[in-house]
């Protein structure tokens, strides 16, 4: 039974590492800004009328942002999976948008820009949402 455990095991964490050393020699000739340039422009644009900046934090791992602004996204490149994390504040209240796309070491343009405005046309829909919140939560029960 034990055995049986740690073939399983052994399997799964070499399996990861695998996944990761693939991420790895993608990224050294092509960075994530360039990989995904389609779905961060996309992001860019909405977010930010086209001045947001990335600052790269891993080689994995931005950050799409413009000084001032009110909300902030985040990509993560890991194990073929890109993960985007985009915080927006309205009067300090902030909403949180998650969402990770599976499979993309091979993404395409086409791919880029459909996943690019899904998330946006969502951000905007929760956006609308939590504005309606928050002053909803300002003005009080009516």
């Amino acid at each position: 039974m034990w055995t049986i455990l740690i073939i399983i095991l052994v399997v799964v964490v070499l399996s990861f590492l695998n996944a990761v050393n693939k991420d790895n020699n993608e990224l050294k000739g092509l960075p994530i800004q360039e990989k995904f340039s389609a779905f961060i422009q996309i992001l860019n644009d909405a977010a930010f009328q086209g001045n947001g900046k990335v600052k790269i934090i891993t080689n994995k791992e931005l950050t799409l942002y413009e000084e001032g602004a009110n909300q902030i996204i985040r990509l993560n490149y890991s194990t073929g999976h890109l993960s985007l994390i985009w915080k927006y504040k309205y009067f300090q209240e902030e909403t949180i948008y998650k969402r990770q796309f599976n499979d993309v070491r091979n993404i395409s343009l086409s791919q880029q820009q459909n996943f690019g405005q899904v998330v946006v046309k969502e951000m905007r829909e929760r956006i609308i949402q939590h504005h309606e919140a928050v002053t909803d939560k300002m003005v009080g029960p009516s």
